[in-house]
């Protein structure tokens, strides 16, 4: 009676059934304990009761159980040890107690269970060690013991379970060295030892597993180089060794791996080119290379990959141009270059990307101008080309991008206008196009883009009045339009975005007074006025801004003291003003 969304306990009259065979009442609701009487059905043979909400412990009365094959209690919310007494289970095949709370270690009596096929205690929070004794379970094919708190080695005797497919460990504190005897597994298909402690080199012996087709040695503290025997597996399909210290090169020989899928040798340290052999793995669907110490320019062959999605190579030491048959990749979502010493033009074959959600170039040395076909990359949501020596002027286009969340021009040589186009833009969050060198006016339109979190416009040359439509993005949480080339009074309507935290306005021409409103963004944390002609006083009801970090005033015309509550900013530059302290009196 598996899935019916059955409710309440279990009966304990079930356990008057006595020639019961299988009790299998899984992917239920129901809750409770699960009653002890269970362990009087001695002919029973599978009980499963997975996938419940069932509290309490595991009856010690289910050892009594010797005829049972199956006992399937995983994703439930039981809790407590594993009692001992399931070691005399010994007809036992499957013991899955997977995504539960049961704590302490996992009892040396389950390496009595010699006719086990499958164990899965995945998912609790067991400590200690690992029992060598479960090198005794010879007919096992799956061993399933991740996301626990498992500490000291891989035991050895994990080598005899010739018969294994699938082994998992992940996401424990296994320390010391992956154990050389795992090369006798030649049945296995899945090594999952990823997110452990564990040290030393990774065996070229496992370049013997030729059945393998996942292999995850992610985020541990493994050294050396990576084996070239691993070109071997050619049934992978996922190669996964990020996240570790690795040296020396990529092997060449891995381009033999054509069923590869996954290809993940992110932050490691790396060194060499990327082999153009890489170009021959056509099922590939993710290669990250980041963070390493690549050197030499990206393979033309990578347009090779026509099944790619992700293609991550940011944060190396690559040089040369962007090959523009990358442009042919047309299921690439992500491309990811940013961090390298990149040259040239961003190659306009990126436009034909339709895919493309996330496009990263920033911090290289790229040059020329923009692409107005980047317009056409309908499904981007962010793109960032900032920190490059781009020229001329912001693409029109990119007011196409209807589906862009996140847009950063910042540090390049960016000249003429804010195109107007950018209303468009109506799900972006971030606009950033400080330190260039655009001027006119800022755009009264960029007023209507509602889910508006952050503008920085600073360090241009615009010019004109700060447009009262901006007070319309009620979602705005940081302004920043410092040194620039503004004029006219700070726009009243400023002073209803309640959400603002940072406002800056430095190192502009603008007059008039400061507002008494200006109390009433109670969010507000920054505040950068100087370098302005602002006259008047400064208003008592800034002191009402309890969450005010920063406030910066100084080289305005201001007259009057300075509110008392004001001291205790931490960063200010009150003692520049020019200005006394207000008589406490006056507060």
């Amino acid at each position: 009676i598996d899935d019916n969304e059955l409710t309440g306990h279990i009966p304990t009259e079930l356990a008057n059934l006595v020639n019961l065979n299988t009790l299998s009442i899984s992917s239920n609701q129901l809750t409770g304990h699960i009653p002890p009487e269970l362990g009087n059905l001695d002919s029973l043979r599978g009980l499963a009761l997975s996938g419940n909400q069932l509290t309490g412990s595991i009856p010690t009365e289910l050892g009594n159980l010797v005829n049972l094959r199956a006992l399937l209690l995983s994703d439930n919310q039981l809790t407590g040890s594993i009692p001992t007494e399931l070691g005399n289970l010994v007809n036992l095949r499957a013991l899955l107690l997977s995504d539960n709370q049961l704590t302490s270690t996992i009892p040396v009596e389950l390496g009595n269970l010699e006719k086990l096929e499958r164990l899965e205690l995945s998912g609790n929070q067991l400590t200690g060690h690992i029992p060598t004794e479960m090198g005794n379970l010879v007919n096992l094919s799956a061993l399933l013991l991740s996301d626990n708190q498992l500490t000291s080695t891989i035991p050895s005797k994990f080598g005899n379970l010739k018969k294994l497919e699938r082994l998992e460990l992940r996401q424990n504190q296994l320390t010391g060295a992956i154990p050389t005897e795992l090369r006798n597994l030649h049945n296995l298909q899945e090594l999952r030892l990823d997110g452990n402690q564990l040290t030393g080199h990774i065996p070229p012996e496992f370049g013997n597993l030729i059945n393998l087709h996942t292999l995850e040695l992610q985020s541990n503290r493994l050294t050396g180089i990576i084996p070239t025997e691993l070109g071997n597996l050619v049934n992978l399909n996922t190669l996964s060794l990020s996240d570790n210290q690795l040296t020396s090169v990529i092997p060449s020989k891995f381009g033999n791996l054509e069923k590869l899928e996954r290809l993940e040798l992110h932050h490691n340290q790396l060194t060499g080119a990327i082999p153009t052999e890489l170009g021959n793995l056509h099922n590939l669907q993710e290669l990250r290379l980041d963070g390493n110490q690549l050197t030499g320019s990206i393979p033309t062959e990578l347009a090779n990959l026509e099944n790619l999605e992700r293609l991550e190579l940011q944060q190396n030491q690559l040089t040369g141009h962007i090959p523009p048959e990358l442009g042919g990749l047309t299921d690439l979502q992500e491309l990811m270059l940013h961090h390298n010493q990149l040259i040239g033009r961003i190659p306009p074959e990126l436009g034909n990307l339709y895919n493309l959600q996330w496009l990263a170039l920033q911090s290289n040395q790229l040059t020329g101008t923009i692409p107005t076909e980047l317009g056409n990359l309908q499904n981007l949501h962010t793109l960032d080309i900032s920190r490059n020596q781009l020229t001329g002027a912001t693409p029109t286009e990119l007011g196409n991008l209807q589906n862009l969340q996140w847009l950063w021009l910042v540090e390049n040589q960016l000249t003429g206008p804010i195109p107007p186009e950018l209303q468009n833009l109506q799900n972006l969050h971030t606009l950033d196009i400080s330190y260039n060198q655009l001027n006119g006016v800022i755009p009264n339109e960029l007023g209507s883009l509602n889910n508006l979190l952050h503008l920085v416009l600073h360090t241009n040359e615009l010019t004109g009045t700060i447009p009262t439509e901006l007070g319309n993005l009620d979602n705005l949480q940081s302004l920043r339009l410092e040194e620039n080339q503004l004029t006219g009074e700070l726009p009243i309507e400023l002073w209803n975005l309640d959400n603002l935290h940072t406002l800056g306005i430095s190192h502009n021409q603008l007059d008039g007074t400061i507002p008494r409103e200006i109390g009433d963004l109670k969010n507000l944390q920054v505040l950068l006025l100087t370098g302005n002609q602002l006259t008047g006083t400064i208003p008592r009801e800034i002191g009402d801004l309890e969450n005010l970090q920063w406030l910066f005033i100084a080289g305005n015309q201001l007259t009057g003291c300075i509110p008392l509550r004001l001291r205790g900013v931490q960063h200010n530059d009150l003692t520049t003003a020019m200005l006394p302290f207000c008589p406490e009196s006056s507060q």
